[in-house]
């Protein structure tokens, strides 16, 4: 099978474990969607963003060259991480309602991407351990 083929195909097989092991460290379900599995630019990318951003960079070494990244919106790694330290439903919707978040605010939020990734590289290394493999790089905020 073609290496890349092989990475998509762990990658779909691996996405229930990384959702069970998610919703049962946060204690809600936890659903992730379906990213697309092709070649792109950074531009195509950027440009389907709506909000703020909070991107893993991931190189993927071994058998199978190249760049990846995580993506999740900075609303969504909020609501997950209030979630995690149990902020209650009231005050985490009135938080992420306001929309004014301080650099400090969305930089201990990021934390949740991390978690996030370092699921899905664990879960991937158990799979695909020897042919390839992720190597998480630095973080960044993208702003559309």
């Amino acid at each position: 099978m073609d290496p890349r083929k092989r990475i998509d195909t762990v990658l779909e097989a691996i996405q229930g474990n990384v959702q069970d092991e998610l919703a049962a460290l946060l204690g809600v379900e936890f659903i992730l969607t379906d990213g697309e599995k092709k070649l792109t630019t950074k531009e195509e990318v950027f440009n389907n963003f709506v909000g703020k951003q909070i991107c893993d960079k991931i190189d993927i070494v071994g058998d199978v060259e190249g760049a990846g990244g995580l993506f999740i919106g900075i609303k969504d790694a909020i609501l997950l991480a209030g979630t995690l330290i149990m902020l209650p439903n009231s005050e985490l919707e009135e938080f992420i309602g306001r929309e004014e978040y301080s650099e400090e605010i969305e930089n201990s939020y990021s934390e949740i991407v991390n978690i996030i990734c370092s699921s899905f590289s664990s879960n991937f290394g158990e799979i695909f351990p020897k042919q390839c493999s992720f190597i998480k790089k630095d973080q960044e905020k993208i702003v559309p």
